[in-house]
């Protein structure tokens, strides 16, 4: 039970003053799903697999230290276990405030250096895949639950971000108020559109 958090609960995104929003999904939310996998028959011993790793660990390092810059939330690794036997492929969730600094991050030094070298060993290495997938949800267009989870996704999103008053952790009750439903934390509801069903067991 390391590092779980108890009850019900949802992570919404602060305004850029850091301040928590009123009601759930007041900001708009990027995400990118990174993949990469190895097809080869070493997997992830293959030739190319580890500079993969290396350039997205160095990636991610400048995103954490940079995230204003490039309105960076924050990310959660995955790996897909039943795709195939390997076992190979890892999924990294990225989270951004903004398709336009999602796109900056893209054309920044460090990623163009990543894309020269992953356009430069494509005809050597076709046993390497990589793939993303962007979706952006405008406010009002997205939301989440945890119960009894640990944080992750963007429930995983820094923690170091700052309100005038002290530190803010995104993470809110969801057990009452707006929050305790889906069209809720979509702001389409004031959250007593499941009271039919009962009473909520958290």
């Amino acid at each position: 039970m390391d590092d779980v958090i108890m009850g019900k609960f949802s992570a919404q995104i602060p305004g850029r003053d850091g301040v928590m929003p009123k009601k759930g999904a007041e900001e708009d939310a990027t995400v990118i799903l990174l993949g990469a996998r190895s097809n080869h028959p070493l997997g992830i011993f293959g030739p190319g697999y580890q500079q993969i790793g290396e350039f997205q660990n160095k990636m991610l390092a400048q995103l954490d230290g940079n995230a204003e810059k490039y309105g960076f939330l924050g990310s959660t690794t995955y790996l897909e276990a039943t795709a195939r036997q390997t076992s190979n492929q890892i999924i990294t969730a990225c989270y951004f405030r903004s398709l336009e600094e999602l796109h900056r991050y893209a054309h920044s030094s460090l990623h163009r250096e990543a894309w020269n070298w992953w356009n430069g060993v494509t005809k050597t290495h076709p046993h390497l895949s990589i793939s993303h997938e962007v979706y952006h949800a405008p406010r009002g267009c997205w939301e989440n639950i945890y119960v009894n989870y640990h944080l992750t996704g963007i429930g995983n999103m820094r923690a170091d971000m700052k309100s005038p008053e002290e530190g803010v952790r995104p993470i809110v009750d969801a057990r009452k108020g707006g929050l305790r439903t889906q069209m809720g934390r979509l702001a389409k509801g004031d959250g007593a559109d499941n009271e039919k069903y009962g009473v909520d067991p958290y």
